[in-house]
């Protein structure tokens, strides 16, 4: 039976789900918040890889300094002020309710839900959480953060190829 999710976007397999969690509550800072921020991070990310969005901004290393830079930052200064440490308590009800209703795609629907969902947008949304996973295991660190840009780049690239190809 197909659920109003599932008409929308393809959701994660158990594993994926459970993988996930275990990121989220990895990332989740020392200090408590409501806040998933490793969803904040995957949220930045998806802004920059979604082609819909900031699309007056052409040049990839000026949109990477205007959009997912600031981000970042935003999130190292709100979440980190005492450095990188996890917390290791398990996330409260809230969180998980965050993660079980975050939208595993790339594209950010303005108006319509329903708006030009493809499969392939799962995968890249894997990418990106593999990609935000490196990137926060190496505590957000400044070496990490160009890696960080070339595989979110290699996101964006492959989703705006997909779009492409589709409307040929």
């Amino acid at each position: 039976m197909k659920t109003q999710k599932a008409l929308y976007y393809e959701a994660l397999s158990i594993k994926q789900s459970c993988q996930l969690i275990a990121l989220c509550r990895e990332f989740q800072p020392h200090v408590p918040f409501e806040d998933v921020v490793f969803l904040e991070l995957i949220t930045a990310a998806r802004r920059f890889c979604d082609p819909g969005s900031f699309i007056f901004i052409d040049d990839l290393q000026n949109r990477f300094e205007k959009v997912l830079k600031p981000t970042v930052e935003i999130i190292k200064a709100k979440y980190y002020f005492n450095g990188f440490k996890s917390n290791k308590k398990p996330l409260n009800g809230m969180q998980f309710y965050y993660i079980n209703n975050y939208v595993p795609r790339v594209r950010i629907p303005m108006f319509d839900v329903m708006q030009n969902y493809r499969p392939i947008e799962k995968v890249l949304f894997l990418k990106i959480v593999r990609a935000c996973r490196d990137f926060m295991r190496a505590k957000m660190s400044k070496d990490a953060e160009q890696d960080f840009f070339a595989e979110a780049v290699r996101c964006l690239l492959r989703h705006e190829i997909t779009n492409s190809s589709t409307r040929l």
